[in-house]
């Protein structure tokens, strides 16, 4: 069974699944950056997302690596073949409903691996490290991650035309950023725990993110960051430009203009294929063939030379 966070945005409630109470993990140990391999891999490879851990007796293996451009090429071919065969489609390799399973094995191979893996990496996380000696406590650097993800992404939603606003979910004790559209409202994700205290980042990492060495507060760096750790979620457009036929919600689009308001050490990982749900129905989001990181603007997919 697949150990996945999976985003309920009609009742914002956050499920893991299987994942046994005595899931740990190493130390991450930072590691120092490899030139053969891309941008995006050697920030991933700071974290939990390209090393194994073990769940209960079983050891989960990562299947993150940097693709062939071959192999990428083909997925896409497999893809727009097959994009047909899904029950809803607009926009290119953007947008699909339907048998999510069943497209994910059309395309098959490495690439789609991503995705129906076990492993935490199958799952959009953020990745973030900010300096420990700019905050005096980690209360005040949770605070600061959340007000800043939400702020920023309230004003790009703006910038594209859509009034959103942070919803209060009191029987999860989380909030969640809504659209109002239309007289329609649409769940957009980036959750948040109602209250930080400071338990949820961990301080005195040493880390090599951004090819610097320093002492900084960190989330989305270990297993825990999706479990017990988590404070801020990732955004999911994919919901709402299907809801709302809204064609300037790309998700790779928004990405970049969502991470180049935040400032750096700000990392948002996006795997393969990423799916949620809402009103008893999939969606799954195949503009994001490869995965990627997001930060400053750019993107930065798992590719062979890049």
């Amino acid at each position: 069974m697949k150990y996945q966070l999976v985003a309920l945005a009609i009742s914002s409630t956050l499920l893991i699944g299987c994942a046994s109470t005595d899931t740990k993990e190493s130390v991450i140990e930072p590691v120092a950056n490899q030139p053969t391999k891309s941008k995006a891999y050697n920030i991933a490879a700071q974290t939990i997302l390209t090393r194994p851990y073990k769940v209960g007796f079983e050891t989960i293996d990562s299947p993150l690596k940097d693709f062939t451009k071959a192999e990428v090429e083909d997925a896409k071919t497999k893809m727009t073949r097959n994009v047909g065969s899904a029950s809803k489609f607009f926009g290119t390799l953007s947008i699909l409903t339907g048998n999510l399973t069943g497209l994910i094995d059309v395309v098959g191979g490495s690439v789609a691996s991503i995705s129906t893996s076990n492993h935490t990496a199958s799952i959009p996380r953020w990745i973030i490290a900010i300096d420990k000696s700019k905050f005096q406590s980690a209360t005040e650097a949770e605070n600061y991650i959340a007000k800043t993800i939400q702020e920023s992404s309230l004003k790009t939603l703006k910038q594209l035309g859509y009034d959103a606003k942070i919803t209060e979910l009191p029987k999860y004790k989380r909030t969640r950023i809504d659209i109002d559209y239309d007289g329609k409202t649409v769940p957009f994700g980036v959750l948040s725990s109602f209250k930080l205290t400071g338990s949820k980042v961990t301080e005195y990492r040493t880390t090599l993110i951004d090819g610097i060495a320093k002492q900084a507060w960190t989330t989305g760096f270990d297993l825990e960051s999706r479990t017990s750790k988590f404070f801020i979620g990732e955004p999911m457009p994919t919901i709402a430009r299907s809801e709302l036929k809204a064609s300037n919600l790309n998700s790779p689009n928004f990405y970049k203009a969502l991470t180049a308001k935040l400032p750096q050490g700000f990392y948002l990982y996006v795997p393969s294929f990423v799916s949620n749900q809402y009103e008893g129905k999939s969606y799954l989001d195949a503009s994001s063939i490869v995965p990627a990181i997001y930060t400053q603007g750019e993107q930065y997919e798992f590719i062979q030379g890049m």
